[in-house]
């Protein structure tokens, strides 16, 4: 008799990254920062006192305020997050590794817009999304491959490196300055060479429909380096143990026919629940607006089933024990149609490589003609 259990003891499939313990020199060190902070912050209260208020005081005040307000632009800022992403998960979690199951689970950040990153538009400028992505794609790489990187570091091979292969983006809507929002970046597809992540930049908070609106979503590509030979993606994630076991040469002949297959790659319901139950943030973040002509889909009236204690009881642990059996059977299959479904659009991407001939063929068409503006004034270099 198959023995039911309690579904409030089932984990969530979405698993959270937890805290790890900190190194006592930097748990000391952040201690020591904090002391300082509140120092000076209660010196700059008694600075800023009214009764002593001049106009010095005041531009300085002002000054310090405005970079403040616009801290995310200021020198070596975009250094110090990108460095503190890798310090997050390779220094203080890497002891908690990803597991198969989240290889296609999104990793998120949150940042605002500040009024140095906003164009004369009154929001956020097109060009400053790909410093978010930066950031972003860095947090999602360094906490998939921290596994391969101290392997290969205790083998003592040569060190690995990501290198960025291009970046796509598609703007959508504008974010307001000081708007908070967030990146969710996720594994979209790899292939011999390219390694495929997709970001969608959304409102921080759900919308009364319980989605998020899509400010903007871009596609990159990286490629893993070993001074200048190429690893594939699937060595470096066999190495970081986030691949299922593969099946045996008569299955993955089998698989391969099946894969070949032009269209209903994803017509699997087996596959579309596992995808649904493991990562329902795979699915489209705001599926009303791909219609485009903003028109909604009326409801359907669906009759109300009066259920008694026992059987919403019963219900919820036969509702339990299924998700544990669908999130047992993530295998090699499930993620080969998740990855080459993902590569049909990145194929897209891929056609653009051709625009380098363009260069050329651009000039001889107007006669090798190309004119040429200034962005200097006095000497200086403004562009």
């Amino acid at each position: 008799m198959r023995r039911r259990s309690d579904p409030r003891s089932i984990p969530a499939p979405t698993v959270q990254l937890q805290h790890s313990r900190e190194m006592p020199l930097l748990s000391s060190m952040r201690d020591r920062l904090r002391d300082r902070l509140r120092g000076a912050l209660v010196a700059g209260a008694a600075y800023a006192n009214p009764r002593t208020m001049t106009a010095g005081k005041l531009g300085r005040i002002l000054a310090v305020l405005l970079v403040l307000a616009n801290l995310k632009v200021i020198p070596f800022f975009w250094h110090t997050r990108f460095w503190y992403g890798l310090y997050t998960h390779l220094l203080a979690r890497r002891r908690i590794l990803p597991n198969p199951t989240q290889l296609f689970a999104p990793v998120k950040i949150s940042s605002r817009a500040p009024l140095y990153e906003c164009d004369f538009n009154c929001h956020k400028s097109n060009s400053t999304y790909f410093s978010d992505l930066d950031i972003a794609r860095t947090h999602l790489v360094a906490h998939l491959i921290k596994k391969s990187l101290r392997l290969r570091r205790q083998r003592g091979d040569k060190p690995l490196y990501v290198a960025l292969g291009g970046v796509v983006s598609l703007f959508r809507r504008e974010i307001k300055p000081y708007q908070r929002y967030e990146v969710w970046s996720r594994v979209l597809a790899w292939d011999d060479k390219w390694f495929w992540i997709v970001s969608h930049f959304v409102a921080a908070e759900k919308d009364r429909a319980g989605k998020r609106r899509i400010y903007a979503s871009s596609l990159s590509k990286y490629v893993f380096k070993v001074e200048r030979k190429t690893i594939p993606p699937v060595e470096v994630l066999e190495e970081s143990g986030l691949l299922p076991k593969r099946p045996e040469s008569e299955l993955s002949q089998k698989l391969n026919g099946v894969l070949d297959r032009p269209a209903g790659l994803m017509e699997s319901a087996d596959l579309i629940m596992k995808t649904e139950v493991l990562h329902p943030h795979l699915q489209h973040l705001d599926a009303d607006s791909s219609t485009g002509s903003g028109s909604v889909t009326p409801a359907v009236a669906v009759p109300t089933v009066t259920m008694t204690a026992a059987e919403e009881q019963l219900a919820a642990e036969e509702d339990a024990l299924e998700l544990v059996d669908k999130i047992t059977k993530w295998d090699w299959e499930t993620v080969e149609r998740l990855r080459c479904h993902g590569l049909r659009i990145a194929g897209n991407m891929l056609g653009l490589d051709a625009l380098e001939g363009e260069f050329e063929k651009g000039n001889d068409r107007v006669g090798g003609r190309v004119a040429e503006y200034s962005t200097s004034f006095l000497g200086l270099s403004w562009a």
